[in-house]
């Protein structure tokens, strides 16, 4: 902490005041400055550049930074450029000097002690300095404006269907001042305007926007918000364009048999067995929600061979092997009923973007592989 020296003052002419060592006196009347010495006497500060009637000089510069690191003992330094008085002691200690109160009689100055390194403080903005280590503001909104975050960089968007995943880079903060909520934006029009997606606060360096427009190019910008307040926005993303997916499509296969998936609205979907006691079960996703139509026939040479449609929440990452073809393992719900021989099962489900639909083919006996096969006709409304 500096320490704080006050200055006396005085406005009757030719005085000389009463001054203690280490205290300094300012006569207004006369603009003539004292200091106390070792003895307690007030010793008379001059103006000049090497003596003019006093025991010690006052040497100015235009700028503080034109002192030396450690000056003389005695001298005082005046900054012309910032009003400022400088000062070391006979221990080599820094004391600046400026102004604490107002004009008149009984008003004081206030010294503050820095390191004897220091040339006063450094400024760098309007208003806010940093002196000995310790940052100073003339307003509250000087020092708001070091610790609101920056905006947020690097902001990308991936297309889905009518809606859109965007990510971005945070920006960097003090752990004392958190980031805990992102706005995201969006605009048609490349960036005339902009409409706000609303979401429940997250500090989540990515967002899903939902409710877009397939079809329709968007942009994306992102501002960062922690306790002390909200960044400008980031620049805006590279566009998209959202689109439907498929209603249903291809996801994985297991088991030895192969399969086939034609059509784009309406879906033909059939698996062949692989050989005997063979197992296979091709993964579709489901990609529109809506009413699941199925249409699902065997055709088989054995009674024993045979398969269903089943849907589940799971992905193929999660398959587990059925065990005989009339069971199913946990997570699977039967869509259709269990087909054999050459035998058909209809009917229609409510399904859900983001689920599948497995299709299984399980042969037993011992005829030809190339003959068994189920098929499924799929339609979502």
């Amino acid at each position: 902490m500096p320490k704080i020296v006050k200055v006396k003052r005085s406005n009757v002419a030719g005085s000389t005041p009463s001054v203690s060592y280490g205290e300094l006196a300012y006569n207004a009347a006369d603009n003539r400055l004292f200091a106390g010495n070792a003895a307690n006497v007030a010793v008379l500060l001059n103006a000049g550049s090497g003596g003019g009637g006093g025991s010690a000089n006052i040497v100015e510069a235009s700028t503080a930074a034109g002192f030396p690191a450690v000056g003389s003992v005695g001298t005082l330094y005046h900054a012309t450029d910032v009003r400022r008085i400088f000062f070391w002691d006979a221990s080599g200690v820094y004391v600046e000097a400026g102004t604490s109160g107002g004009g008149g009689s009984g008003s004081s100055f206030t010294l503050a002690a820095a390191t004897a390194s220091e040339l006063g403080g450094v400024k760098v903005g309007s208003g806010l300095t940093i002196s000995d280590g310790v940052l100073s503001a003339t307003g509250d909104s000087v020092l708001r404006a070091l610790f609101v975050p920056g905006a947020p960089t690097s902001v990308t968007a991936t297309a889905g269907d009518a809606q859109a995943t965007v990510s971005w880079t945070a920006p960097s903060v003090l752990a004392q001042t958190p980031i805990t909520d992102y706005t995201v934006q969006f605009s048609t029009n490349s960036g005339s305007t902009w409409t706000t997606f609303t979401r429940a606060a997250s500090a989540s360096a990515s967002a899903t926007v939902t409710g877009l427009t397939n079809g329709t190019a968007v942009v994306f910008r992102v501002s960062a918000t922690n306790g002390v307040g909200t960044s400008s926005y980031s620049t805006a993303s590279s566009a998209v364009t959202p689109a439907a997916g498929p209603p249903i499509a291809y996801a994985a296969k297991f088991g030895p048999g192969s399969y086939t998936v034609t059509g784009t609205s309406t879906i033909t979907a059939t698996v062949t067995g692989g050989g005997d006691d063979s197992d296979t079960r091709l993964w579709l996703l489901i990609g529109t929600s809506g009413t699941l139509s199925y249409t699902v026939t065997a055709s088989s040479e054995d009674g024993y061979d045979g398969g269903a449609l089943y849907r589940t929440s799971a992905s193929p990452a999660n398959h587990s092997a059925f065990s005989g073809y009339s069971n199913h393992p946990a997570g699977m719900t039967l869509v259709s009923g269990t087909v054999t021989g050459t035998s058909t099962s209809t009917g229609s489900v409510a399904v859900t973007s983001g689920q599948h639909l497995v299709l299984r083919y399980a042969k037993d006996g011992g005829d030809s592989a190339n003959n068994d096969r189920i098929t499924a006709v799929l339609n979502i409304s």
